[in-house]
C-alpha cells in the first residue's frame, strides 16, 4: 500500500499523476486511510474536480496542483479567452478548449506567414512565429519542436466565507529544459501505462 511504501522510503511528498474516475477513487482511499494527513500531495489539473477538493480541503497538509494552465486560474493574458469562450458556450473553457485554441492560433499565423504549406516549410517557420495564447506567448523549442510554457504551482486555499480556491504560489520558469530532461532519459526496459500527447502538458 501507498502509506507503507512512503513510510519505508521516508517520503515527505507524493506526486499523484492520475485523472478522472481513478483520481476520485484514489482520493477516497487516501482520505479513508489518512495518507493525505501524513504527506503533502502534488497533482495535475486532470485529477482535480469537486469530489477531490471535498476530500482534501480539510487536511492539515496542503494539496498542490502543478500546471502550465489551470482552468479558471490562468494568467492575466488569458482573461479575454475565458470571457469570449464563456460568452459563446455558456461554460468555462476546459484544457482541451485551450489546446484547440492554441493549435488554431498557430496554424492561422503560419498560413498568414508562409507561402508554401509543405511540412518541411511549416516546421522551418514554426520556431519563428510570435502569437499570443491563453498561456502567454506560444513558443516552440527548436530541438524538440514542442511548445514551451512556464509552469505554476497552485495551492488549495479556503476563503473566510468557506469558499475553496487554488492560489498560484510559485512560477517554474521553462526555457525548454523540462521536455529536454524527459526526452534525454534512458528508455526503461519495460514501458507501462497509457500515453497521450494531450495529457503530457
Amino acid at each position: 500500500p501507498l502509506h507503507r511504501v512512503s513510510a519505508h522510503e521516508r517520503q515527505r511528498v507524493v506526486f499523484a499523476f492520475y485523472s478522472g474516475l481513478y483520481a476520485e477513487e484514489n482520493a477516497s482511499f487516501i482520505n479513508h486511510n489518512k495518507v493525505s494527513q501524513k504527506y503533502t500531495f502534488y497533482t495535475t489539473p486532470f485529477a482535480i474536480n469537486e469530489t477531490i477538493v471535498n476530500e482534501y480541503q480539510n487536511n492539515n497538509l496542503p494539496l498542490y496542483v502543478v500546471a502550465s494552465w489551470f482552468e479558471n486560474f490562468a494568467r492575466t493574458s488569458d482573461c479575454t479567452f475565458h470571457e469570449q469562450f464563456k460568452a459563446q458556450y455558456d461554460e468555462p473553457a476546459s484544457v482541451f478548449a485551450m489546446l484547440g485554441y492554441e493549435n488554431g492560433a498557430v496554424l492561422a499565423k503560419l498560413l498568414e506567414t508562409v507561402d508554401q504549406t509543405d511540412t518541411r516549410t511549416l516546421l522551418q517557420y514554426i520556431n519563428t512565429i510570435q502569437v499570443e495564447g491563453p498561456r502567454g506567448m506560444i513558443q516552440f523549442h527548436p530541438e524538440t519542436n514542442r511548445t514551451k510554457f512556464d509552469h505554476y504551482i497552485y495551492k488549495l486555499e479556503r476563503h473566510s466565507d468557506d469558499q475553496v480556491f487554488f492560489d498560484r504560489v510559485e512560477t517554474l520558469v521553462n526555457e525548454g529544459h523540462f521536455i529536454e530532461e524527459v526526452t534525454q532519459q534512458e528508455m526503461p526496459p519495460k514501458i507501462g501505462g497509457w500515453q497521450n500527447a494531450y495529457l503530457c502538458h
